[in-house]
């Protein structure tokens, strides 16, 4: 296991298409991105979904999500989406950037199997973070992506507080070289037309209500 240490380094194309072929021979990652240091690689991999799951310690059955560039990426992934929907994808903050929201979609036919939960719903999110940006587009595919830390202890914002044993398990890991946003991402989903907030995190409940209509 290899890991890139500074800001500098990260951000530059050949440390990006080094993460990108471990990424496409099936490895594992551990990754910055806009909220706190993430743990995945191809989605469409089932053995590397496997590894994630024993790396965290995390249930068989809990669902992870997947980060992506832009929704385009993902659109066979999807299916059903509504008005509410759409509010969310295209909205941004102050700055133009995508807002740190989890989305949750009924799968399409093209999901990867290993990220749609039992009940048929895919999670993903477009990520704000230029690296993380990259990133994807490097790899040519979304990325699967949970916290980079073992089931049941904090996620980590900086990289010195990441569990050895998770960033050791994984084939290639980079530091940030700077303090992550920290906060996990909101998770939501739209039923029956109506915003459902499953757990509140870096955007407040009330700002994407108001961007839905209530």
């Amino acid at each position: 296991m290899s890991i890139a240490r500074d800001a500098a380094a990260t951000a530059h194309a050949v440390t990006l298409a080094h993460a990108a072929s471990v990424v496409k021979r099936g490895g594992v990652l551990v990754y910055p991105t806009e909220t706190v240091y993430g743990i995945g690689g191809a989605p469409s991999d089932a053995p590397m979904v496997e590894r994630v799951r024993a790396i965290k310690g995390r249930d068989a059955h809990k669902p992870m999500l997947a980060i992506t560039d832009r929704w385009g990426r993902v659109a066979d992934w999807i299916t059903n989406v509504t008005d509410a929907h759409r509010a969310l994808m295209a909205a941004t903050d102050d700055a133009g950037r995508p807002l740190a929201v989890t989305l949750l979609f009924e799968a399409g036919n093209g999901a990867p199997l290993a990220l749609v939960s039992e009940v048929g719903l895919i999670g993903i999110r477009r990520t704000p973070d230029p690296l993380g940006q990259a990133l994807v587009a490097a790899c040519g595919t979304a990325l699967h992506s949970t916290s980079a830390n073992r089931t049941g202890a904090p996620p980590a914002s900086v990289f010195a507080d990441l569990d050895l044993h998770v960033v050791e398990a994984a084939d290639y890991a980079f530091d940030a070289g700077r303090p992550l946003g920290g906060t996990p991402s909101t998770v939501v989903k739209v039923e029956d037309g109506a915003l459902v907030v499953i757990r509140e995190g870096a955007v407040r409940e009330s700002t994407l209500r108001a961007l839905v209509g209530g």
